[in-house]
């Protein structure tokens, strides 16, 4: 709601985000992310061995759906009794009835529960620190301006786990679901991956292009802004079509092909620069080990679009 968009870091402007995402970067580095390829590994594994030798099985519900929120909980410290009630809320947080824009209530009521459980598991992790992200984000600090130590607020740190398991966890099941969904209706493509794993990294590049999971995104303007020959003013909400990107010919040939071996320099699902995602090499991490532990058990797959 209106009262948490000043404190979430993709509502926030420099010089305050600046700082945010200094701290935050601090504890969300590389090495750490490239450090859960073996969990992430595991996780996948465990889903996938469980539908082994069914005649058929919902590839999101059973599998896209709950990789995500695992890797997040993981990651964090969340206790595995707890992941699925949280990954029920962030499900909710998200939700949003047909034909309207604003939060249902129990939009509203998930994102309370949320920042609570938030709040007590800082609390926990303050008291016992543990080798997890929420511990890393309670003890980083950085030196300010005036030389000065900072460190995250409470508010701040709560603020960016629900973040997390929000914006971590529905994209990665929209994009692995969407590449499943593609990968059966390009049939030559997905051959293409069962042959050479390696094409992998590429075929998730060309899933953001293609059709990402993010297509929008509302923000207010703080000044006038200039495009095209037209002024947009101060104040006004403007809607930005990120998803139509990928397929502007101008930048990518033949925009309506998805085509697992295309170079994609560059692409928008990830924002672009003071914005760009910082749960990118994340993302990509998760959908390259999922999709490949995927198509190694199930090369063949069909969809079944009738439902």
């Amino acid at each position: 709601g209106s009262e948490l968009s000043g404190t979430i870091i993709i509502f926030m402007d420099p010089p305050r985000q600046t700082r945010y995402r200094n701290l935050v970067s601090k504890v969300f580095t590389p090495g750490r992310i490239g450090g859960l390829e073996g969990p992430i590994r595991d996780l996948t594994i465990g889903h996938l061995e469980r539908l082994e030798g069914k005649e058929s099985f919902d590839a999101v519900g059973e599998f896209a759906a709950k990789l995500p929120m695992d890797v997040i909980s993981t990651m964090l410290g969340i206790p595995e009794q707890d992941r699925d009630m949280v990954r029920g809320w962030s499900n909710d947080v998200l939700h949003r009835d047909p034909g309207r824009p604003e939060p249902p209530k129990r939009a509203i009521e998930a994102q309370g529960s949320l920042i609570d459980y938030f709040g007590k598991l800082i609390d926990e992790k303050t008291r016992r620190p543990a080798k997890d992200l929420m511990s890393a984000l309670i003890a980083c600090e950085i030196k300010g301006e005036g030389g000065e130590t900072e460190k995250l607020s409470r508010y701040e740190m709560t603020t960016f786990a629900n973040l997390l398991a929000t914006a971590g966890n529905e994209t990665v099941t929209k994009l692995l679901a969407t590449a499943i969904y593609w990968l059966c209706r390009y049939p030559d493509q997905r051959r293409a991956l069962v042959e050479d794993p390696s094409l992998i990294t590429g075929a998730v590049e060309e899933t953001l292009r293609f059709d990402p999971p993010s297509h929008y995104q509302g923000r207010t303007l703080t000044r006038d802004v200039e495009l095209h020959g037209r002024v947009m003013p101060e104040g006004a909400r403007v809607m930005l079509i990120n998803g139509a990107t990928g397929r502007d010919a101008r930048r990518f040939p033949d925009p309506d092909r998805y085509d697992v071996r295309r170079q994609v320099d560059v692409h928008l699902a990830f924002g672009y620069g003071t914005h760009s995602c910082l749960g990118a090499a994340l993302a990509r991490l998760e959908s390259r080990i999922a999709l490949g532990e995927f198509l190694a058990r199930f090369p063949d797959y069909s969809v079944d679009e009738s439902g």
